[in-house]
């Protein structure tokens, strides 16, 4: 049921919070595979367990892996929630991030300015 998987993916986060990351990860991991398995690929539930997983990868450290993550949640949000949806620039932030962490500063600097241009967009 989702709100078993919610509650897991709470539990995941209290891990985290504890410092035991390895049963964090296996928690978070499994929350992604259930969510996949029940509500599908594309759901809204299962992309946004897809972005926390790759935001725990990037507070450990592991940004590799964070950044393929979130190049497949951007992907995933820009053909779901269209370009200028407020989670696909969350989206586009956390993969620029990414970008930053492993030194990849051209892309990460392109993604900041279209970031940049979209929420100057919104303003006009």
């Amino acid at each position: 049921h989702p709100d078993t998987i919610s509650a897991m993916n709470n539990l995941g986060n209290a891990c985290s919070n504890l410092g035991i990351y390895k049963e964090s990860l296996k928690i978070r991991k499994e929350v992604l595979s259930k969510y996949k398995e029940i509500l599908g690929e594309n759901h809204p539930d299962t992309i946004s367990a897809m972005n926390n997983l790759g935001c725990f990868y990037a507070n450990i450290g592991i940004y590799e892996e964070s950044s393929k993550i979130f190049e497949e949640v951007l992907f995933k949000r820009k053909e779901i929630l269209g370009e200028n949806h407020p989670k696909t620039i969350d989206s586009m932030n956390n993969l620029g991030k990414a970008y930053s962490d492993l030194g990849r500063y051209e892309e990460a600097l392109e993604i900041r300015e279209k970031i940049l241009s979209k929420q100057k967009g919104k303003q006009d």
